[in-house]
């Protein structure tokens, strides 16, 4: 045979054809809970799906979990609130904001008493805030806004000493703003605008001697 006769014979008729589905997106594996001694869990910015698996509750000694711009639906499994449970360190990190989660927030999160920086932003979380938030004493950044809660900020929020920036705007909070929140000493930072809060503005907040942005405008009624 030819060399001409040879190539003229390829590529071969029967190779596979290319696959050109789209790329599926990865979900959180349940097998991240088995992960015993991370200390650091970092998946920003992927096209991650699918729901945050319950297993991850088990982890013991983690200090950051970053899941933020990604694709995540479903609710917030209540284990998270067990993290570190067996272990010794503290979470004081989690990130999860610009995802899609839904439902309430979990209660079993205020067991997380390590935690310094908490952002659930641009969600589509829904329900009231639990008080049990209250209980993040080392807590220094909140930020809650551009989702669906609803019902009134609660005053035992007041009691988050260490808290310096705190944003819950564009929700669907209404009552008044509480009178605690001026106990906030440490605050720089109040954003609470685009709700439905009513009343007067806490005469109480003249304490905050380190807040340096307030804002509680209001979109005006459309025509």
């Amino acid at each position: 045979m030819s060399p001409l006769t040879t190539l003229t014979n390829w590529p071969p008729t029967n190779r596979p054809a290319p696959d050109t589905s789209p790329p599926q997106s990865p979900s959180p594996p349940p097998e991240a809970g088995e992960l015993a001694n991370i200390t650091w869990l970092d998946l920003s910015v992927n096209n991650i799906s699918g729901s945050i698996p319950a297993e991850i509750g088990a982890i013991d000694n983690i200090e950051v979990i970053n899941l933020a711009f990604n694709s995540l639906t479903g609710q917030m499994p209540t284990s998270l609130g067990a993290l570190n449970a067996n272990g010794y360190a503290q979470l004081n990190e989690l990130s999860l904001q610009n995802n899609a989660f839904g439902g309430s927030l979990p209660t079993e999160l205020g067991a997380l008493v390590g935690l310094r920086l908490f952002n659930l932003a641009f969600n589509h979380l829904g329900g009231s805030i639990p008080t049990e938030l209250a209980s993040l004493s080392a807590l220094q950044v909140l930020y809650l806004n551009q989702n669906s809660l609803s019902g009134s900020l609660p005053s035992a929020m007041g009691s988050l000493r260490s808290l310096r920036y705190l944003n819950v705007s564009t929700n669907m909070l209404t009552g008044v703003l509480p009178p605690s929140l001026g106990e906030l000493s440490e605050l720089n930072e109040l954003h609470a605008f685009e709700n439905t809060i009513s009343g007067t503005i806490p005469t109480e907040l003249g304490k905050l001697g380190t807040l340096r942005a307030l804002r509680l405008q209001v979109l005006p009624n459309p025509v």
